[in-house]
């Protein structure tokens, strides 16, 4: 498991592990959100929480236009950033 994420990070890493679960018809449940994600079991839950709090996750664990809007703007100034400047890979 990767310790080093930010919230933020963890947050897309949640909505895309459960957007490619809900495009090939996989069950959605806590338990393979976290291995898709690699977050634990008890954290996971609390993330959930947080992402249906925010708007970007429906009380259907689906992720919303918003979650959606959430995970191209991670991908087009956060993740480039941090490629970027080599913190993560390169761009």
């Amino acid at each position: 498991m990767r310790q080093d994420r930010s919230t933020e990070e963890v947050y897309r890493d949640i909505l895309h592990a459960i957007h490619l679960l809900r495009r090939a018809g996989k069950a959605v449940s806590l338990s393979t959100i976290g291995r898709r994600a690699a977050v634990p079991y008890g954290r996971v839950r609390d993330r959930i929480a947080e992402l249906q709090g925010l708007g970007l996750l429906d009380a259907e664990l689906s992720v919303t236009q918003s979650g959606y809007g959430y995970c191209e703007e991670y991908l087009k100034h956060i993740d480039w950033f941090l490629r970027k400047y080599s913190l993560r890979g390169r761009v």
